[in-house]
């Protein structure tokens, strides 16, 4: 079952966490600062460059991760390799 978004998202060291839900489940997802960097095809060094590269790539960067979720995976880590 696709996952769907609950519009929470933070940064944290090295990631963005966001969260999504499979029915009443919270599933906390994260997208590496380096597949945002990948997709920006830039170097984004400050947090509001992250946050603002995941808003913009945001539906992409969620349906990746509900295909993980959707393919087994638990906690769902979105890199660069899904992006391209």
């Amino acid at each position: 079952m696709p996952l769907t978004p609950t519009g929470q998202v933070s940064e944290r060291p090295g990631d963005i966490l966001f969260a999504m839900r499979d029915g009443k489940k919270r599933v906390v997802c994260r997208i590496t600062v380096e597949a945002l960097d990948d997709v920006a095809h830039a170097r984004l060094s400050t947090s509001k460059d992250r946050l603002g590269c995941f808003t913009k790539y945001r539906d992409r960067i969620l349906k990746v991760a509900s295909k993980r979720y959707d393919a087994g995976e638990a906690k769902p880590i979105v890199r660069s390799a899904d992006l391209v």
